[in-house]
């Protein structure tokens, strides 16, 4: 993760992590511990934004290489 980077959808952002109080880490190894045991992961943990980008805007928006 690199800092200053636009929040992502649940709007935490590296420097929440790292201003975070210590005991954040213990939860979150807590979290990820019981998700590899017993092998479920919530399926909006993996939930994205993605924002396509035009590189011509006077060209064919359409085509994959644009």
């Amino acid at each position: 993760m690199k800092s200053g980077q636009a929040a992502r959808v649940d709007n935490i952002v590296k420097e929440h992590l790292i201003h975070s109080h210590p005991a954040l880490i213990v939860h979150l190894k807590l979290m990820f511990n019981i998700m590899s045991v017993h092998g479920f992961v919530s399926d909006g943990f993996g939930m994205r934004i993605i924002v396509p980008i035009v590189k011509d805007n006077m060209g064919d928006i359409t085509d994959v290489n644009n």
